[in-house]
């Protein structure tokens, strides 16, 4: 009858369904080339060659959940895979960078190319049902070939904002690592380097995390050309560029562009290059706008109708003769200590009020803890062949004149007094180039310059002959003369006649 049809026969047992930890039955692993978001039932047989943290993440609904990507590769391409929440933990802790696994059912959909750079239109995305086994297998991979689409820089400053490019340019400076705070109180590591190429233009990038850690620091120093496939434009100090997570690096490339530029920055042209990159808040490290100025008492003599409301700049080579420690004194009376640093919110920056011991708060955002941070705000005497000014040098600049944080610095004021002060006469004339910002000022009525430290790299025997090139090439010389013809072999030279004086050799002088 039909009740005893579904009575399976003695001995039969059904098929278990396939748990997350085991992959499909793969048969022949399915090509990575070959997947699509058609594909119904694979496995990819893959080496990870990428694997990235596990992070946390804070949507606008205000949810926080974990997140973890990877890119795995075989011999005929390479896609990434991103996991989520739970399975993201759980993927994480069986990946292997260079290990070899079968990965099976899997979303495969379009790559947003915004957070993928990979040599793939599809990425995958893992979930609850997803399983990666590890092989004891060694997998030829596939090797991965970027094609850069290179936007020349000085035609960045027509990309739309968030707009993804490719740039190609010499490296002019390597800003110190720092660990900031975000808004959203995550601990960052950040690195701000300039970029510039043969249009005559430079731009700062800034780099994030691993990127920023392990980027050569004497990539300024050996001029190196460096290609970015995949950064966002960002309106930040006007404009620049920042690194995401799938931005792609490449150090002196075999390229022709590469070659172009490498032959254009051996000029000295790249120290010339007028800056995209123009900071407008006081600190940071922006390249500035194009030189009014090419010494102290050239700057701080511009009359204040031509000084733009953005400043005016200027790259000078000079001394720092003095750290302004303290303030007042005059007339006999005793001086008062003068800070360079100020107590700082940890999640804004912004100042934070309280004192040592009793606990800080910001007004600012809200914050309340019982540290705060320190971040500079240093008064500096610079010295040059033409004069000496005052300048202000803020957090990264003054990091990069000291090497060490603020709060670092205190650590060793608190603990001895004759250190800090060490400390402080160990940068004092030691020949640097500055890039500075000259800005005027209103007080109590009358108009004065203010100047603020933009940029500050120790000078060195190749950066000072790029710059001294890059100042020669400023000038209209005229072609030199053209030599006189030589004779040839089928001419020889005319011989005196018998009893007839040699005429005597031309001497140049």
């Amino acid at each position: 009858s039909s009740q005893q049809s579904r009575v399976p026969p003695a001995g039969f047992a059904p098929k278990p369904a396939a748990r997350a930890s085991e992959p499909a039955a793969p048969g022949r692993p399915t090509p990575i080339e070959a997947l699509n978001p058609y594909s119904r039932t694979w496995t990819v047989r893959a080496k990870v060659t990428e694997n990235g943290e596990l992070r946390s993440i804070t949507t606008k609904a205000g949810e926080t959940m974990s997140v973890w990507e990877m890119v795995i590769a075989d011999e005929s391409g390479e896609i990434k895979c991103t996991a989520w929440r739970a399975d993201a933990e759980r993927f994480a802790r069986i990946a292997e960078l260079g290990s070899t696994y079968l990965v099976s059912r899997g979303q495969i959909k379009i790559a947003n190319k915004r957070y993928s750079s990979t040599a793939n239109n599809y990425e995958i995305t893992l979930g609850a049902d997803s399983a990666m086994v590890k092989q004891d297998v060694e997998l030829k991979t596939f090797t991965p070939t970027y094609h850069f689409d290179f936007t020349p820089i000085a035609d960045l400053s027509a990309k739309p904002a968030n707009s993804t490019v490719d740039v190609i340019g010499s490296v002019t400076e390597v800003g110190p690592v720092q660990n900031i705070v975000s808004k959203a109180g995550r601990e960052l590591v950040k690195r701000v380097i300039n970029l510039s190429d043969d249009s005559n233009a430079a731009i700062e990038v800034t780099l994030w995390g691993k990127s920023a850690e392990t980027f050569a620091e004497d990539a300024a120093a050996t001029a190196a050309v460096v290609a970015f496939k995949g950064l966002v434009v960002s309106e930040w100090n006007t404009r620049s560029l920042g690194a995401v997570r799938s931005t792609k690096i490449q150090m002196d490339p075999d390229l022709p562009q590469a070659k172009r530029v490498k032959a254009w920055a051996d000029t000295g042209a790249a120290s010339a290059a007028t800056s995209l990159s123009i900071n407008t808040s006081g600190g940071g490290s922006g390249g500035g706008g194009a030189s009014m100025a090419d010494d102290l008492a050239e700057l701080l003599g511009l009359p204040p109708s031509k000084i733009p409301e953005k400043g005016a700049y200027a790259t000078v080579g000079g001394y720092i003769s003095r750290i302004l420690t303290s303030k007042g004194g005059g007339g006999g009376g005793p001086a008062e200590e003068r800070p360079i640093w100020y107590s700082a919110c940890p999640k804004c920056n912004k100042k934070a009020i309280g004192e040592y011991g009793a606990g800080w708060s910001c007004e600012s955002c809200g914050w309340s803890g019982d540290a705060c941070t320190h971040r500079y705000i240093v008064a500096v005497q610079l010295i040059d062949a033409s004069g000496t000014s005052y300048a202000t040098a803020y957090q990264e600049q003054a990091i990069a004149i000291f090497g060490k944080t603020a709060d670092e610095l205190k650590a060793i004021k608190d603990a001895d007094q004759s250190a800090f002060e060490a400390e402080c006469s160990s940068v004092l004339f030691k020949r640097r180039t500055f890039r500075l910002r000259a800005k005027i000022e209103t007080y109590q009525g009358v108009d004065r310059t203010k100047v603020g430290v933009v940029n500050s790299t120790p000078t060195t025997p190749i950066t000072e002959g790029k710059r001294m090139l890059a100042d020669i090439m400023k000038y209209d010389l005229p072609e030199p003369p053209a030599p006189e013809p030589s004779a040839t072999p089928d001419e020889p030279m005319p011989q005196a006649a018998a009893g007839e004086a040699a005429e005597p050799a031309a001497v140049e002088a």
